[in-house]
Order: structure tokens, then sequence, then C-alpha cells
């Protein structure tokens, strides 16, 4: 794993494809810090710039996130949603980057059924 690399998952508002409401959390790991930032239209005006505490654990090639669902803002789709994810992992070599999405650009995945949704309107890369 890269000493550098962010880890995203993107909530969004079901049904709207990528017009609707959106929260992004990004777990970062930064030679060795880590730490959570929110991705919001907002997050940055927060008390805590939009850097909020959570529980990064990493092993072999797994990531896993745990953190209070209350930091985000009361209007962050949680209960019927569709997501995203994205890591990017920066190398050891100048200009290096390694990068991944699930699922693939254009497409998100609905919770709780698991339904693929695809739209046209994609925002370029992951």
């Amino acid at each position: 794993m890269p000493e550098t690399a962010g880890f995203r998952v993107g909530l969004r508002q079901n049904g709207h494809g990528d017009t609707g409401a959106s929260v992004g959390v990004t777990a970062v790991l930064d030679n060795g810090e880590r730490y959570v930032d929110l991705g919001y239209p907002g997050a940055d005006d927060r008390p805590d710039r939009g850097h909020v505490k959570a529980d990064i654990q990493t092993s072999d090639n797994g990531v896993s996130l745990v953190m209070n669902t209350k930091t985000l803002p009361d209007w962050a789709p949680l209960g019927d949603f569709e997501w995203e994810a994205s890591s990017l992992g920066i190398g050891n070599r100048p200009g290096l980057q390694y990068m991944d999405c699930a699922p693939t650009g254009g497409e998100h995945v609905a919770y709780p059924s698991g339904r693929l949704v695809q739209f046209s309107n994609g925002r370029g890369g992951c």
C-alpha cells in the first residue's frame, strides 16, 4: 500500500443520477497520519473545516472506515442512497499515481437494493 493514499466513498440521493444531494467521505493516509475529509458544499465552513475523527484500518488490500454519521449534515442521504467509491495512491516516483473506481465511471450502486444505476452526465474519470 502506498505511503500516501486517499479512499473516497460518495453517497448520493437515490434516483437523481449525478445531480442529487451528495456527500463525499475521504479517508486519507498521509505518511503515517490518518484522517477523514468531508466533501460537500459548506464543509469548509464547519468549525472543524470538514476534518472529522474516524477509525481507519488497513490490512493487505482492504480499507475499513468507521465514523459517526452524526458528523454528516442533516440532509445527507443515509437511508435510501446510491454509492460510489474510488481510491488514489501516490507512487514512489514523481508523477506516479494509482487510481481505481467501483463501480466504473458513470455508475452508482443503489443501497439497500444493490441495483446498479447508470447515468449519462458523468464527472469524468472516477
